[in-house]
């Protein structure tokens, strides 16, 4: 028995199950499923004119400095997880920080710095580097790492992501960096994990014990939060409903502006400024 067949209530009503992927630059060609992510349903969900830019214009625009530092340490934590899938054993630190700052030198000269430094932005990265090794990778077994999952609905999408990893213990753990602390219900109101945890239970035929943001926080003392949660029925399904409003609503090619008083709708918090309210007539 496959999954869909385990979670035929499931899929009923959300879609069945595929496994695959799809590129991004096909998203929104003619007679290719759209693929839909939890980042881009969170950018439509704040302004669909910034999701109308980066997603059906194309428009990209440079990464922000956090954008690279949380890329690059995710790029030494995965050097790590993955080999330990079998090896059970971490690598030497030494070798996590080279593929840190690999990862982070590739992608500096194409980074918008806006005045922050790249090479104190670096020594951030790699003070949360060792905080990760020595305080978090110990205590991880991770049995899937960069897992990808694809799962296409009855409405004419999918849905599609990346697993940061599943551990032995049954959890979906996903690493991030961030200034500040993470609210003790993160997860509960998390697209991400709502997302995660449906696939999961679409994917592997059973419902995750539970979702994990291992929080590597930016600080002056660099320090860790374990955020542990549950994703509840109720949860999945209103970013599941979410989904489909938003694919439904793509196809009038109507895209609203971020909501008046917005702070994330001004000069210095969104790139498409120019494009929108920025754009000199």
């Amino acid at each position: 028995m496959d999954s869909c067949e385990k979670n035929q209530w499931r899929c009923q009503k959300v879609g069945r199950c595929l496994e695959g992927k799809m590129s991004e630059a096909k998203l929104y060609q003619e007679e290719t499923v759209p693929e839909y992510h939890q980042s881009g349903l969170g950018m439509y969900l704040k302004c669909q004119l910034q999701f109308y830019f980066r997603y059906l214009q194309g428009i990209v625009i440079p990464p922000s400095a956090a954008l690279t530092l949380g890329k690059s340490v995710d790029e030494g934590v995965t050097h790590n997880l993955i080999q330990k899938t079998e090896s059970r054993q971490d690598l030497p630190l030494g070798d996590v920080l080279d593929a840190y700052s690999s990862k982070f030198d590739a992608e500096t000269p194409g980074t918008d710095w806006k005045g922050e430094g790249a090479g104190k932005t670096k020594d951030v990265g790699i003070a949360l580097i060792k905080l990760h090794h020595t305080k978090v990778a110990p205590n991880i077994q991770p049995v899937t790492v960069q897992e990808e999952f694809n799962i296409e609905t009855d409405e004419g999408y999918s849905i599609g992501g990346t697993f940061d990893l599943t551990d032995e213990n049954g959890f979906i753990r996903d690493t991030k960096t961030s200034k500040t602390k993470y609210s003790d219900d993160a997860v509960e109101t998390s697209i991400q994990a709502a997302v995660y945890d449906f696939a999961h239970e679409v994917k592997k035929g059973q419902k995750a014990k539970g979702f994990v943001f291992d929080v590597l926080k930016k600080t002056k003392v660099p320090d860790y939060q374990e955020v542990v949660g549950q994703v509840s029925r109720h949860q999945q399904d209103m970013v599941l409903g979410a989904f489909t409003d938003m694919h439904k609503n793509i196809q009038t090619g109507r895209f609203m502006p971020a909501p008046e008083g917005a702070w994330w709708c001004s000069k210095s918090w969104c790139g498409y400024w120019s494009q929108c309210k920025g754009k000199k007539s």
